[in-house]
């Protein structure tokens, strides 16, 4: 369980700095010299934001149905 919450906070950090990057940009602390280079760090922020979202909304449906699964189980009559 310890590795899963250290892997959501990864998730939710990695998603954290994209966004910044981004806010820096539109703020205008941020540019390239070179159009191109700059539109396509700007889509893959994007994209990388879009993705960790994603992935941690997986996270934590996985670790709830994880979680109900412990509490179906306690609560289920042993067969002997």
């Amino acid at each position: 369980m310890k590795g899963k919450i250290i892997d959501l906070l990864l998730l939710v950090w990695l998603m954290v700095c994209a966004a910044d990057l981004l806010y820096l940009y539109f703020i205008g602390s941020w540019y390239d010299q070179y159009p191109l280079v700059e539109i396509t760090e700007l889509i893959f922020l994007v994209i990388l934001i879009i993705l960790q979202a994603i992935r941690i909304y997986m996270k934590l449906a996985a670790m709830a149905r994880k979680e109900d699964n412990k509490h179906e189980e306690a609560i289920r009559p042993t067969s002997t």
